[in-house]
């Protein structure tokens, strides 16, 4: 990767977990006459002046389509920041309606918040013109504290997600719980219970009925909701770059995030200790189709897939970031997409193939810290936040 290509911000704020509200910007094919854009972050942070762990919403640019053509407005200011039931663990995004979007906060004292906001699309719109839909859910004299479930789990929650209906999430924390919740009134159901023999650092909804958990007991684990507290497939505890399945314990390859593509339920990708990356079929767990590992990076605490595409098989690239202050890119090269395709997407690809993707490109090296989380936009170019452990909110453009 040419990191010349990049262009750099950088602003102070006292991230934790962020996450880019989804935008679609002017690269729809045919813009809309008279509508305006948001492109909007989520960020669990600390705030200074309320002296309390908050969700703040940044404003960070409008786009607006007159007839002549779309016009970019650069904002970078915060729309709205509402204090949390403890520090924010996780932040997830999801959108309805092309203009509803939920945020979901976890947060270290076992709760989940949300907020509902109704983002305008109207030419000349402006940060004050998105409106709160469940304002009746906050608390404080003026409302600037979000609602929260009960207690869910005891210590934090780990990780969160919402499902693709959009009424329920799964939860998991260190205490070895997994939740399913209802959203629209909190209601737990308790589908795994705690234990102290085990403790979850991670988890996403594949499909309606099924989630993916990643967690101490090493390795990733597929959960059906109709099928009870046990899950219906699990991947070897440990395997070797080249992707072969090695001896059970193995916690050089302790798995600590996952990402899965909700157009491409069966893909998930996973980062782990020692600079590992990892790319899974959930179908076929016998061992990942792509895994490199570059112990220098330090452990991989956030993962996604960068490519959304449908028509490559498997997902040509995973950017992921470090607790060493690593952002980086790794790539699956064209003879294994390839084989992967000739074989009816069933055999895993060899070990001549695989290694071609032994390396990784650095997008950014954090020099003075390690990096927290990040998130990708999708418009004219392919933009990422980053939160780093020095305060800083970090964008590149590639």
């Amino acid at each position: 990767m040419d990191t010349s290509a990049l262009s750099r911000q950088f602003i102070k704020v006292q991230g934790l977990q962020l996450k880019c509200i989804p935008f679609a910007g002017p690269s729809r094919s045919e813009l809309r006459d008279s509508l305006s854009e948001h492109k909007l972050l989520a960020i669990g942070t600390w705030n200074q002046d309320l002296q309390r762990h908050c969700l703040s919403v940044l404003d960070l640019q409008v786009w607006t389509h007159p007839e002549t053509g779309a016009v970019q407005q650069d904002a970078w200011q915060e729309l709205a920041c509402w204090a949390c039931e403890g520090r924010p663990t996780d932040v997830q995004v999801t959108m309805q309606n092309g203009n509803e979007v939920t945020i979901l906060v976890a947060t270290s004292s076992g709760h989940l918040s949300r907020v509902v906001l109704l983002i305008p699309q109207h030419s000349g719109a402006t940060p004050s013109d998105v409106q709160v839909l469940n304002e009746e859910e906050f608390q404080g004299n003026t409302g600037d504290t979000m609602g929260c479930s009960p207690q869910l789990h005891s210590g934090g929650i780990s990780a969160a997600d919402i499902s693709s209906g959009q009424t329920q999430a799964v939860t998991v924390g260190a205490d070895g719980a997994v939740n399913l919740v209802e959203l629209k009134d909190w209601t737990c159901h308790c589908f795994r219970p705690a234990s102290s023999s085990r403790s979850y650092y991670d988890a996403a909804w594949a499909s309606r009925h099924t989630f993916v958990t990643a967690g101490t007991t090493g390795g990733l684990e597929s959960w059906d909701t109709r099928q009870g507290g046990t899950p219906v497939h699990r991947t070897p505890a440990a395997w070797h770059p080249d992707g072969r399945p090695s001896l059970p314990g193995g916690l050089d390859r302790q798995i600590h995030c996952l990402d899965i593509m909700p157009e491409r339920q069966q893909e998930c990708a996973a980062g782990s200790s020692g600079g590992a990356v990892s790319l899974w079929d959930l179908r076929f767990c016998r061992q990942p189709i792509l895994c490199t590992a570059n112990a220098d990076h330090g452990d991989v605490v956030e993962v996604k897939i960068a490519s959304r595409g449908q028509d490559a098989i498997p997902s040509s690239s995973i950017i992921y970031c470090t607790n060493a202050g690593i952002l980086a890119q790794v790539g699956w090269p064209g003879q294994a997409v390839a084989e992967w395709q000739k074989s009816g997407f069933t055999t895993i690809p060899q070990q001549e193939t695989r290694k071609h993707s032994s390396t990784a490109d650095v997008l950014w090296q954090e020099l003075c810290g390690g990096l927290g989380s990040f998130d990708t936009h999708a418009g004219l170019h392919q933009e990422i936040y980053c939160i780093t452990s020095q305060e800083g909110l970090l964008h590149l453009r590639l």
